[in-house]
């Protein structure tokens, strides 16, 4: 997938997160791996999509730092590993954003009240 990492307004040495929403349920669904392709930088990051604690499906978030670049591309693999025995895997959405523009929030728990 191809997303523009590049904010103008920030320092060209700094990270941009990249939030990767994806598909969580109970049944059906492997584990992906996601890295960065070409033109940026990131950590790998690795994922299970299988959660059979409850009957849902919900989407999660997972976030990647990367450096910047208008073409970065993120890869998405799917494992031959899986603990529900299948390899389903579906990404909903990808969102760049900057530090500054995530203040007050943490994690994957949304916005922080005051």
């Amino acid at each position: 997938v191809r997303i523009n990492t590049l904010f103008p307004e920030a320092p060209p040495s700094a990270s941009v997160t990249v939030a990767i929403a994806f598909l969580v349920s109970y049944e059906h669904m492997g584990q992906a791996r996601f890295y960065c392709a070409s033109n940026c930088e990131c950590k790998p990051v690795a994922v299970d999509a299988h959660d059979s604690r409850r009957k849902v499906s919900l989407l999660y978030m997972k976030e990647l730092e990367v450096t910047q670049h208008e073409e970065c591309v993120i890869g998405v693999v799917v494992e031959d590993e899986s603990s529900s025995g299948e390899h389903k895997f579906k990404v909903a959405q990808l969102v760049a954003r900057t530090r500054a523009a995530v203040a007050g929030i943490t994690g994957d728990d949304g916005p922080t009240s005051d």
